[in-house]
């Protein structure tokens, strides 16, 4: 399955959305860490250990994650026009002309 440059554009974003709701995930969680509360706006749980450690979680799947987009995308590299390979012809041993 080959991706186009669009297909690319779109993981990355998603990725990087993905990062930001890790972000705050671990944020929220070490707010209320420190204050003694719960999170209340959290999509899993109200104790904000467990929320603190799904975002350190899904932060570290979505390096993973990453980085495997990356290594492949590098591995699909095409060389470019300008880099193409000549091969030298064997030269052909002259012949001395006599006279």
């Amino acid at each position: 399955m080959k991706l186009s440059k669009g297909d690319w554009i779109i993981i990355v974003i998603f990725c990087v959305v993905l990062q930001l709701l890790c972000f705050w995930c671990i944020d929220v969680s070490i707010s209320a860490l420190i204050i003694g509360g719960k999170v209340v706006n959290a999509f899993t749980s109200l104790e904000p250990s467990i929320t603190y450690h799904i975002g350190v979680y899904l932060s570290i799947l979505n390096f993973i994650f990453l980085s495997f987009v990356a290594i492949q995308h590098i591995l699909r590299e095409k060389p470019k026009k300008n880099e193409k390979v000549v091969k030298k012809k064997k030269e052909e041993p002259k012949e001395e002309v006599s006279k």
